[in-house]
């Protein structure tokens, strides 16, 4: 997967119309519409972000994250539209300011193999981010960027048990809200 992505990235590259030596690319300048590709912590994100004007930009970024080991198996999915606000959009370097909603649903199972049991739990998670990001305009259609801040969510968590050699308690529910940081991770955005 990381090989696709990057020959996806390198072709992209090859294709864009060379610069002049001193000509500085601008938010104005790139396509009005992107793709964002992002790592954060474990977790792959994609996005589609439209240009609503000289300095905002609207968009949808999709989480995902997956990971299978002997005793446990976990899964999260996630969702967050979001706007930016850019500070300066005729620089090369331009700042933003970030505010969006997160919806989240994650499960975890777990095997305990010489005991014949395990657990599942089920985690919905729904909030607002709020922070300050950085964007770097290298060539015309693609940026390197990212951002960070405060996080408020609220948070419901549901366990159950089974075994085939004991008995089962009864489901365990959680609930709360939590607040936080967060940041992006890197981000590349591809323009068009």
């Amino acid at each position: 997967m990381k090989t696709v992505l990057l020959l996806a990235v390198l072709s992209f590259l090859m294709v864009q119309p060379a610069l002049a030596q001193d000509e500085k690319v601008t938010l104005g300048q790139r396509g009005d519409n992107a793709i964002a590709l992002g790592v954060n912590e474990g977790t792959a994100t994609i996005g589609y972000w439209h240009k609503l004007s000289g300095s905002d930009d609207l968009g949808v970024d999709f989480g995902i994250q997956y990971r299978d080991h002997e005793t446990f198996n976990n899964q999260t999915y996630q969702v967050m539209p979001a706007i930016k606000h850019y500070l300066f959009p005729e620089k090369s370097f331009s700042p933003y300011l970030y505010g969006g909603l997160i919806a989240s649903y994650g499960n975890n199972d777990t095997r305990e193999t010489t005991q014949q049991s395990g657990s599942r739990t089920e985690s919905y998670t729904a909030g607002a981010l709020g922070g300050l990001g950085m964007e770097w305009f290298p060539i015309r259609n693609l940026s390197i960027g990212g951002h960070v801040g405060v996080r408020a969510q609220y948070e419901y968590n549901k366990t159950t048990y089974s075994s085939s050699n004991f008995v089962v308690p009864p489901p365990n529910k959680d609930e709360g809200f939590t607040i936080g940081t967060f940041n992006s991770g890197i981000r590349l955005n591809l323009s068009f």
